[in-house]
């Protein structure tokens, strides 16, 4: 082979779809205080982590010694790695002292295994992600096009998809069946190699789980970061996850055969995410961005965050002193980013949008009015002389959701300072078909 680039490998792998995740096997102690009086228990147990119902870290625990079914909440000392965790019982059995001792249950104070203060770098895994073409990367028996390098802030974040076949496997499993799956292993350090906290590694990694929401239309994770010190020892293991969406095919303006744009993106949002004025916002406009392209509250919930993303945004970019309507909100934010306010200016397929432009066209209104009318018209429905529903039509709010997204998304990378292709979500475009940016286009012109 030639002298690709090795390939990240992950700590925790999932052959399988919707697979739990094992984090212990081993000697466990179960222990509670009733009624003042403490008990323990010895056994044998299982902790791990579960997609299903929600996502979650589960155990099982067995003893020959007799444990008081009322028991809830109580401790697991899981002896051979030497943590304890809080945990609460769902199911005891059986209810005589002389037989085997089964409890079943949830980690709801998950522990830390092994808690050395420096780390050299960080290894990661992200669920459900994109299966995008990237740089070259090889293993002892592939070679393949997975890899993405995203560095700001002094950071350098490196994500690899999994090998080919298993890769294949899980994807065509997922579209089939649904579901979730480690897809891609993340490693995150210093651009000059110095070590870190485990509070800098944590924001990091709070802030490229919401930077890869915002890339991919939903939740994908990271899950269980393991921290290694200068001499490549696991020093760090917090049992960790964030938000992760069970599979579904969404909308995204990622272009999956240019993922080079990406890296640019990274910058303008770790610019915005180390800046304190700028990272609660950020999180919030992200949230309700992914939560209303993931239908969250069904199409008219999703017209309402998507509105409140653009209220958030415009509330931090303008002076305290200004004083806009709603609608007027969003035509400055339009304007802003140089995105066109009217259908005789933007680039769009007809058929996805036919009810609104007809909508726009009939009152004479720029689009900015018309989304932020037919918003109004959910949240406060009012019947007039002059209208006969109270609420506009099915197929007129999805444009609405569709075509809010669309500028949301638009406002968004321009706030990230972004200046590459994006995949336009008012197109009926192939994959590889890209837009340049309303922004940049104006420059040209």
């Amino acid at each position: 082979m030639s002298a690709f680039d090795q390939s990240l490998s992950p700590i925790y792998l999932n052959n399988q779809i919707n697979q739990p995740i094992t984090l212990y096997e081993g000697n466990m102690v179960f222990s509670s205080l009733q009624e003042n009086l403490a008990t323990r228990s010895y056994g044998n147990g299982i902790v791990s982590f579960n997609w299903f119902p929600t996502l979650r870290i589960k155990y099982q625990f067995h003893s020959n010694d007799f444990i008081d079914p009322d028991v809830i909440q109580h401790y697991l000392e899981l002896r051979e790695i030497e943590i304890v965790v809080k945990g609460n019982a769902h199911s005891s059995s059986p209810l005589f002292a002389s037989e085997e001792t089964r409890i079943t249950g949830s980690v709801y104070d998950p522990g830390v295994v092994k808690n050395n203060q420096k780390l050299s770098y960080l290894i990661s895994h992200i669920v459900n992600f994109h299966d995008y073409i990237g740089l070259p990367i090889q293993n002892c028996s592939y070679r393949w096009a997975g890899r993405l390098v995203l560095e700001a802030e002094g950071w350098r974040v490196t994500i690899d998809s999994l090998e080919p076949v298993l890769r294949k496997k899980l994807f065509e499993a997922l579209k089939h069946d649904g579901g979730y799956a480690i897809t891609h292993v993340a490693k995150l350090n210093r651009i000059d190699d110095r070590t870190f906290s485990h509070e800098e590694a944590l924001d990091i990694l709070n802030g490229l789980s919401y930077f890869l929401a915002f890339t991919c239309g939903m939740w994908v994770g990271p899950i269980f970061p393991v921290g290694f010190d200068s001499n490549g020892n696991r020093s760090w293991e917090p049992w960790i996850f964030y938000k992760a969406t069970l599979y579904k095919e969404v909308i995204s303006w990622f272009p999956l055969y240019k993922t080079q744009n990406l890296a640019q993106v990274f910058v303008g949002f770790m610019k915005h995410w180390t800046d304190p004025t700028w990272q609660e916002p950020i999180k919030l406009a992200i949230h309700w961005y992914v939560e209303s392209n993931l239908q969250a509250g069904a199409i008219e919930g999703s017209i309402i965050m998507a509105q409140a993303a653009f209220e958030l945004l415009f509330e931090i970019l303008k002076s305290p002193t200004s004083n806009f309507k709603g609608n007027e909100k969003l035509s400055w934010l339009f304007d802003r980013a140089h995105l066109p306010n009217s259908f005789s200016n933007l680039s769009f397929d007809s058929n996805l949008l036919n009810e609104l432009a007809a909508f726009t066209s009939e009152k004479k209104i720029e689009i900015s009015k018309a989304l932020t009318e037919i918003r109004s018209k959910i949240t406060h429905p009012k019947r007039n002389k002059s209208s006969i529903s109270i609420i506009h039509s099915t197929a007129l709010r999805q444009e609405t959701w569709l075509l809010s997204l669309y500028y949301l998304e638009l406002v968004l990378l321009h706030i990230f300072e972004y200046q590459g292709l994006y995949q336009s979500r008012i197109k009926f475009n192939r994959e590889g078909d890209y837009d340049e940016l309303p922004w940049l286009v104006e420059k040209v012109d």
